[in-house]
């Protein structure tokens, strides 16, 4: 014979599983030195100064490199970064510090998108590298997206 759940069991399960979501959502460790260069310095001045085969500036990409960016993003960086750039993605929990939060507009301001193509490329600790999971066009054309996060 099986027991019905009682109020008092729903009620216990509830606020259990609602302590458990708020501390793995508000208690995480801060984003891991956000400013801190990520690319090694013997490499500093190359990706400081690269830029992307398909755009100068990653301000001025097109709409479609835009929209496959955005694409990229849903797919493949949402999940730890979070659907608004802030680092908060359903994965972000499970990771020893947050991700980077792409609202912040000092690190947005501070890293050029040769910089940020380093790091998608290569990764930067907790983040593993996503290119060969992704093409270096398919990184570059994500970086127009994460702008959006922190407009110029």
């Amino acid at each position: 014979m099986t027991s019905q759940p009682t109020p008092l069991s729903i009620s216990i399960l509830f606020t259990s599983f609602t302590l458990f979501a708020f501390t793995t959502v508000f208690a995480l460790p801060p984003e891991h030195k956000p400013l801190k260069p990520r690319v090694p310095i013997e490499h500093r001045a190359y990706y400081r100064s690269l830029h992307a085969p398909m755009y100068q500036d990653s301000h001025d990409a097109t709409s479609e490199i835009l929209e496959a960016g955005t694409n990229i993003y849903q797919r493949v960086c949402v999940n730890c970064h979070g659907k608004n750039g802030k680092g908060n993605g359903i994965s972000a929990g499970f990771l020893p510090v947050l991700p980077r939060d792409f609202t912040n507009c000092l690190f947005q301001h501070k890293r050029t998108d040769g910089e940020l193509f380093y790091v998608i490329k290569f990764g930067s600790w907790p983040m593993p590298p996503m290119v060969p999971s992704i093409t270096e066009d398919e990184a570059w054309s994500v970086i127009p997206y994460i702008r959006t996060f922190c407009p110029k």
